[in-house]
């Protein structure tokens, strides 16, 4: 189990934000927590650089001189999703940590409306509302990738919940729950998904789950993201987490892997007929059904070698590839460096 540190100030908070790669996008996110939280509660913030070298370590420590919260720099080089969260949970000696990924952003309310909803529903999972902002505003295809990348609920009231969303935006009670060790699972770093097995623990031993509507964060989406290849890989990878949880309970799980495999068919045939009609008229509501589609075959190859590699090093090997190429086409020859990192 996680040990954490005797409290001195029971409304303490950690915000653990992990990075690679992406300093612009660090800073935004720095910049959005320094310059728009407003909260009653104490407030420290945890930075984990997941990058083989030490990349982004002056830039936090110039940052933190003049930021408004206490700001700690973390390297953890092994590459993963879990393992960057992982190392940032080390270093949480406050009650609650809220989870940031770095290409999001908040609102003056985000800790307050967290916290708020803990202690007034006793959850000790909270999540708040996501909103997805997208590369082109004028894209026709934006209001039909919009429900992939927010994380709304239709009555968004204050209060307790049976649906979880993505790490990034939520807050934990370490005072409440029962964290596993480590928390989030390393076998998941190049996939993703540790966060829906982290959830299901929680929820399996008892954590109540809560939705704080006050707490608005925003996601910015890169263009990247917003093409087919990518929203077919990521919603496959999607589609894989409920086929895996009830995989991971073993027997007991078996009802539910039947379960979503038979979903994941039905999905398959009328959302991928959906997908065929529309983007042969070339509507763009066919990205839409694209995304269900690559859901309905994760929840039927859910198995460890469809796994898509989303994250660690995969990514790092493709940049390698790309490297290479480049450098034989103008004739240098350079041993790549070893994958150690993930894209955040």
């Amino acid at each position: 189990m996680l040990k954490v540190a005797p409290q001195t100030d029971k409304e303490a908070v950690t915000i653990i934000i992990a990075t690679f790669q992406r300093s612009s996008a660090l800073s935004r996110v720095l910049d959005s927590v320094n310059s728009n939280l407003r909260t009653k509660h104490d407030v420290k913030i945890c930075v984990v650089d997941n990058n083989p070298l030490p990349q982004e370590k002056r830039f936090v420590e110039d940052f933190a001189n003049r930021a408004a919260f206490p700001i700690k720099y973390i390297h953890e080089p092994e590459s993963g999703v879990s393992n960057a969260r992982n190392a940032g949970m080390t270093q949480v000696d406050t009650r609650f940590v809220a989870f940031l990924d770095d290409d999001m952003k908040i609102t003056a309310d985000w800790v307050d409306g967290l916290v708020d909803t803990a202690l007034d529903h006793q959850t000790g999972l909270v999540f708040g509302p996501v909103e997805a902002v997208f590369p082109d505003p004028d894209n026709s295809k934006n209001i039909y990738l919009a429900p992939f990348y927010d994380r709304l609920l239709e009555n968004g009231k204050k209060g307790e919940i049976q649906t979880t969303f993505g790490a990034g935006g939520c807050l934990v009670d370490l005072s409440t729950c029962q964290i596993p060790n480590p928390p989030f699972d390393p076998y998941l770093n190049e996939s993703g998904g540790e966060d829906d097995i982290f959830f299901d623990h929680l929820r399996k031993t008892g954590t109540k789950i809560g939705y704080a509507p006050r707490a608005i964060a925003y996601e910015i989406v890169p263009e990247k993201r917003v093409r087919s290849r990518f929203i077919m890989k990521r919603n496959f990878g999607y589609g894989q987490g409920p086929t895996r949880i009830h995989a991971a309970r073993g027997r007991n799980g078996l009802p539910g892997v039947i379960r979503h495999m038979a979903v994941g068919l039905a999905q398959i045939a009328v959302y991928g007929s959906l997908f065929l009609g529309l983007r042969l008229v070339r509507h763009p509501a066919s990205i839409k059904f694209l995304a269900l589609t690559a859901q309905g075959f994760g929840k039927v190859f859910w198995m460890d070698g469809f796994r898509p590699k989303l994250y660690g090093a995969s990514q790092i090997n493709i940049n390698n590839r790309r490297s290479q190429s480049s450098q034989q086409r103008i004739g240098v020859s350079k041993q790549p460096s070893k994958p150690l990192s993930q894209e955040a």
